[in-house]
């Protein structure tokens, strides 16, 4: 099979997709847009409160607007609803109750503790593996033997904090002065962190890793633009969500969002996929298209649990959560978890994008990649079908140039 990677296309290709004159493609670069909504605006003309709200038991749509809506049973939104408070539920008797207190890390993150005691666990009692001020590289014996490691009570928190500080400065000093390759490094290491096993302070952090990024990339913009061209187009979860996120900051940056909507857009894009980390395994980077109906049903909750875990993870924009919930939602209806029809600015962006990188990582019947133009002549269908919105996907289409 050939290798995937991360699709972008010409301004003809463009031209086409969007059926406007390379001429107009042209002017619309030197303008510098294709769409100037503020997301701000377009949140509050939605009401968050009038279209989606994530009750104890369940999530349901409000459609009262909108009488011709797909009529969504009840316990479509329940089913996912419950199973998102089982799965968090689980996380935190396995913290609390299994784990004492303490931190598990994971073996790849082993690495970022030389800092701090780590511990073993031996017949429920934790016992000293590695002292504060050793470090463990990869190919050090005691780390190619490490038993699953923890950290105390004590400097969970602390720990946490400092490896997400210094993890930060990295990708500062790779943004200010080094190649790209570097700032691509910098960016897999945060989220390998962040996401493997979703702590508060880690997740916490991440909006400081967005500030940095939009911030530094703002001056320069191009370099969004190559580094999409270096993250690898595979399934795993940490380049899904860099690739969106990157997808996401070019897209504010080319049509002129503020700085405060760009940061905001990209910190949703970045964890809209949150919730997949609290499922199994072999549901991760899987298509959903195949999977039976039980793990379908499994599967489709991750948006749900995203939200609840945002939630439980301190993260105090309410829009964040929402891009979780609500990037799998369609225009039509026709989405999950709550068939909702009306939908925030960001939720619909983060769906296009999403929907776009996945299909880039999917091969046709021969074996070989699908194009850029494929994947978007079937986008382009479904905003026909009303699923997606038409502007914010020639604004899109606009970025790939």
């Amino acid at each position: 099979m050939q290798k995937r990677e991360t699709r972008l296309i010409s301004p003809a290709a463009a031209s086409k997709i969007l059926q406007i004159s390379l001429a107009e493609i042209e002017r619309l670069a030197v303008a510098g847009t294709l769409t100037r909504h503020s997301v701000q605006g377009c949140v509050n003309y939605f009401d968050f409160g009038q279209v989606v709200k994530y009750r104890e038991r369940a999530t349901v749509a409000e459609t009262t607007e909108t009488p011709t809506a797909r009529p969504v049973p009840y316990s479509d939104g329940e089913r996912h609803a419950a199973i998102a408070r089982d799965v968090l539920m689980k996380r935190k008797i396995e913290r609390e109750l299994i784990d004492d207190g303490y931190q598990r890390i994971e073996r790849d993150q082993i690495v970022f503790f030389g800092a701090f005691d780590l511990y073993s666990r031996v017949n429920d009692e934790y016992l000293l593996y590695k002292p504060t001020g050793r470090d463990l590289p990869k190919d050090d014996p005691k780390f190619v033997h490490a038993p699953t490691l923890y950290l105390a009570p004590d400097s969970r928190a602390r720990a946490m904090k400092e490896v997400h500080d210094r993890l930060n400065a990295q990708l500062r000093a790779c943004v200010d002065g080094r190649g790209l390759q570097d700032v691509k490094a910098a960016i897999i290491d945060l989220l390998d962190f962040a996401l493997i096993d979703s702590a508060e302070q880690a997740i916490d952090g991440l909006e400081n890793t967005v500030e940095i990024l939009v911030t530094s990339l703002s001056r320069n913009q191009n370099m969004v633009f190559n580094l999409l061209s270096l993250i690898e187009q595979n399934r795993s979860l940490v380049h899904h969500s860099t690739r969106a996120m990157a997808h996401v900051m070019r897209f504010c940056f080319k049509n002129n969002y503020s700085m405060q909507d760009t940061k905001l857009l990209s910190l949703s894009a970045l964890l809209h996929d949150i919730g997949i980390t609290q499922l199994p395994e072999k549901l991760t980077g899987c298509d959903e298209r195949l999977l039976c109906e039980a793990d379908r049903v499994l599967y489709q909750s991750h948006t749900s649990i995203g939200f609840e875990l945002l939630k439980e993870c301190g993260i105090a924009s309410k829009f964040v959560k929402y891009g979780a919930i609500e990037h799998h939602e369609r225009l039509d209806g026709s989405g999950y978890p709550s068939g909702a029809r009306k939908i925030s600015l960001l939720a619909q962006l983060i769906g296009i994008v999403d929907t776009y990188d996945l299909e880039c990582g999917r091969f046709d019947p021969e074996g070989h990649p699908r194009s850029a133009m494929h994947i978007l002549k079937d986008l382009k269908k479904d905003c026909e079908r009303g699923k997606f919105n038409r502007e914010l996907f020639g604004g899109f289409v606009y970025t790939l140039i």
